[in-house]
């Protein structure tokens, strides 16, 4: 039986969880899914080389979602650079960098249309950037044509968000429904419900090429004993990295985890509901407490709250330490982990444990070269971040056997807002 502090965790849990069991849940995710393989359909037809298969990912898609379906992530797998022995790499120049690789296209192996601007450069290096470019430019082209005439399903229309790109025609300006970031595409739409009667949904596709196995730089299958349950799972029998176009720097692609990612946390959620709470708590928790942005945004990312979450589950894998009567406990060990980070300014990265998964302003320090506002920016989350985290721990541990003192979780709270400058920069470019 869970004690006093556990019911209320859980109780916590379920007032703020999408409920997936609910209809209109379930018809958004449906309809959402209509729009984004009607996309990638389009996609293939008007550009055969851009032909790809859709991956859902994300926190919706293994049952964490908090709040509201308003979020959905997918990958689009190019089905023609995927295939073997047509992308070949080399690490970056900086080894500091090791997840960054210079990639290289055999585009002859492709049906591409000869005379393309790639293949009018000379150096071979200066082809593959321009290649890259071409990939990106063709993708962004596709889905700009093709949302003129795409029919949206019942209920769901085009809206725009402080996210949207600001764009000039002519004498018009206006926000655009569409966010482009590197290979990354971001759909702004609106649905129109009876539970969720105005909800705005925010849906990312991103164009990925598959590569089979794991980077030399990855550890993680290293580090695991034969007798771990990930490796007994099979979970790296048949793995898969991706590479994401970058834009950095010339022809540079950076490689990332997640489709194993989302396989990993599927497992642990699999073996044991109780972890998947726990992970909602982590979120619900920062979103009630953690200082936000000007755009009501949570500065602490969820991927910092994840990378925490599954050093947990590799340190303490077995089911014992992840019952109903363990999660107060687990929340305490994940937060005095997420403590000791922010300390440090330093959280290894689970694939990767040199690198660090803290960004700005988490992996900042104030320096004479930054700006005045930048370095109040930084010492301000800092100092704020860590004094919650410390009454957090200190909460849970004195509520060890009565879940009284949480119940203002519960209640309407005003969160510490925190001017981030690059977003004042950013809104003060756009007009906004």
């Amino acid at each position: 039986m869970a004690s006093s502090i556990e019911d209320t965790l859980i109780k916590l849990d379920k007032c703020h969880s999408v409920d997936y069991n609910n209809d209109e849940v379930k018809l958004i995710k449906s309809k959402t899914e209509a729009i984004v393989h009607d996309i990638s359909t389009r996609i293939g037809a008007s550009n055969p080389i851009l032909s790809n298969t859709v991956v859902q990912c994300g926190s919706f898609y293994h049952n964490s979602k908090i709040t509201a379906p308003d979020e959905f992530d997918f990958l689009l797998v190019l089905n023609e650079f995927s295939q073997p022995d047509v992308c070949s790499s080399q690490p970056f120049d900086d080894p500091e960098y090791p997840q960054l690789i210079s990639l290289k296209i055999d585009y002859k192996k492709l049906d591409i249309e000869p005379e393309r601007d790639f293949e009018l450069e000379d150096d071979p290096r200066r082809r593959q950037v321009a290649l890259a470019a071409t990939i990106e430019s063709d993708y962004r082209n596709s889905i700009r044509n093709c949302l003129p005439t795409l029919p949206l399903p019942d209920g769901i229309s085009f809206t725009t968000s402080q996210k949207s790109i600001r764009v000039v025609e002519g004498d018009r300006k206006f926000l655009d429904c569409i966010r482009f970031s590197g290979p990354a595409l971001t759909l702004f739409l609106n649905w129109k419900g009876e539970q969720y009667p105005n909800l705005n949904i925010s849906v990312d596709m991103t164009y990925v090429i598959q590569v089979q196995g794991l980077p030399s730089y990855c550890n993680l299958e290293k580090r695991l004993p034969s007798e771990h349950p990930l490796v007994k799972a099979g979970l790296f029998a048949e793995v898969h990295h991706e590479l994401f176009y970058t834009r950095m720097l010339d022809d540079t692609w950076r490689q990332t985890f997640t489709v194993l990612e989302n396989k990993i946390i599927s497992f642990w959620f699999k073996e044991n509901e109780s972890s998947n709470v726990c992970y909602r708590l982590l979120k619900i928790i920062r979103d009630i407490l953690m200082p936000m942005d000007q755009l009501g945004e949570a500065i602490l990312k969820t991927y910092v709250l994840k990378t925490a979450f599954l050093h947990e589950c590799e340190q303490y894998p077995e089911a014992r330490f992840w019952t109903k009567n363990d999660i107060s406990r687990r929340l305490i060990s994940i937060f005095q982990r997420l403590l000791a980070a922010f300390q440090t300014r330093f959280l290894p990265n689970y694939f990767t444990e040199t690198q660090n998964a803290l960004s700005y302003p988490f992996d900042s320090e104030p320096e004479v070269e930054n700006s005045e506002e930048d370095n109040h920016f930084i010492a301000s989350v800092h100092e704020a971040t860590c004094k919650i985290t410390k009454d957090v721990i200190c909460l849970l541990e004195n509520s060890s056997t009565d879940g009284q003192p949480l119940q203002h979780w519960f209640e309407p709270m005003s969160r510490t807002e925190m001017s981030d400058p690059d977003i004042s920069e950013q809104k003060q470019f756009l007009g906004l």
